[in-house]
């Protein structure tokens, strides 16, 4: 998916250091949600957002926080050669990699049925 919107993004038109930044933003959120989706062993959204810790909510607040100086804070995002993303680009990679939730939740539900 995170590969996928790269070559998306330059097959648009997309500067390449967006495209970078693009990618970032959806790769660091699709292992946000993966800490999320790994909580319960068990497949349903529903198991994976109740009853968290406060270590759970300080790491996934400090990724977001960390994420949004690294892409809009200019001198962070000069080290890691990332460009500035109009909110509608910074929130379709967000959205991309949120999705991934659905995959990871999907592999859980197939391993929990006996499915290949």
């Amino acid at each position: 998916m995170v590969i996928s919107l790269y070559w998306a993004a330059l097959a648009a038109g997309i500067d390449t250091a967006q495209a970078r930044t693009m990618t970032f933003v959806a790769l660091i959120t699709a292992n946000a949600v993966l800490i999320l989706s790994s909580r319960s062993l068990l497949p349903g959204p529903w198991r994976a957002l109740r009853g968290g810790n406060r270590a759970t909510c300080w790491v996934l607040a400090g990724t977001l926080l960390a994420l949004v100086v690294v892409t809009w804070v200019p001198a962070v995002a000069q080290v890691f050669a990332f460009a500035p993303l109009a909110w509608g680009y910074w929130l379709t990679a967000f959205g991309i990699g949120a999705a991934s939730f659905i995959v990871f939740e999907s592999v859980k539900w197939r391993g929990s049925r006996g499915m290949p």
